[in-house]
């Protein structure tokens, strides 16, 4: 007796669609001029505070575009391979150039700014405004190439706004804050040679923000569940990423800082 078939649960890529290569150059060169305008500020910063810090932050944003393809497959994201000169190729996804300025500006630069004002002792309300910054800029760094056909958030993807899903939105949006504060949280520790671990901090943080938020995404876009259950999932997106930033602002933000508790002294004399 034959099995019955089992239904694919995974969404058909729109492998028909074509790079639009004049675009594409174009998006490129506009990409890697605004990162070097970003490195170079960075760069200058290093050597006004005599600090290599702000670089190694663009550095862990930069490569933290190789792990494109892995988010990629898991969210319903494609680059056109008809027509595509592709930078490199991974989990059968080809990669074109210009995200890498997208990643060094918005993961290295973005978390390195968040991580200077925690240093200079932000403000809840003041690291809650930096968010909805955060938000905006993701919107004007991927509606463009979204726009362009440079590339495609595919299958039943909810609430989308100029070819972006507002839940991706919301996950990108954390993901520097998760980074600056870690590396925030380890400045002590971070001194040295053992400041070289700040780019893999900064790459391994990238990827554990999106999932951080992004998991009930990740899971109901490969599920089957179609836009229905995309659209739940939305929610408990905007709940997490929302809760990862008030527990950032708790603990790191000098007008809520949270207390540890202290443990009752089993004997009123002691010290």
């Amino acid at each position: 007796m034959n099995s019955p078939q089992l239904p694919d649960q995974l969404v058909a890529a729109p492998v028909e669609t074509v790079m639009p290569q004049l675009a594409n150059h174009i998006y490129a060169l506009i990409s890697l001029s605004l990162f070097l305008i970003v490195a170079i500020v960075l760069f200058r910063e290093g050597l006004r505070r005599k600090s290599l810090v702000p670089i190694l932050f663009l550095l862990g944003g930069t490569i933290s575009y190789f792990m494109e393809p892995f988010f990629d497959y898991n969210i319903c994201i494609w680059y056109p391979e008809i027509g595509t000169d592709s930078f490199y190729r991974l989990y059968n996804k080809s990669i074109p150039i210009w995200p890498i300025g997208v990643y060094g500006i918005y993961m290295g630069g973005g978390a390195y700014w968040v991580y200077r004002k925690m240093i200079e002792g932000t403000t809840s309300s003041a690291l809650w405004k930096m968010s909805l910054l955060f938000f905006a800029a993701d919107l004007i760094l991927e509606i463009p190439g979204l726009q362009l056909g440079l590339y495609y958030y595919y299958g039943p993807q909810a609430f989308k706004i100029g070819g972006i899903p507002l839940w991706m939105v919301m996950a990108n949006t954390g993901v520097p804050f998760l980074i600056a504060a870690s590396i925030f949280g380890l400045r002590h520790f971070l001194t040295g040679y053992r400041i070289w671990l700040i780019p893999l901090l900064v790459f391994t943080l990238c990827l554990t923000g999106e999932v951080l938020s992004g998991w009930p995404m990740w899971f109901t876009l490969n599920s089957g569940a179609g836009l229905t259950g995309t659209r739940l999932a939305t929610i408990p997106v905007f709940c997490f990423s929302a809760l990862l930033i008030y527990i950032i602002s708790s603990l790191v933000c000098a007008d809520k800082k949270v207390d540890h508790p202290v443990s009752p002294k089993l004997n009123p004399a002691e010290p």
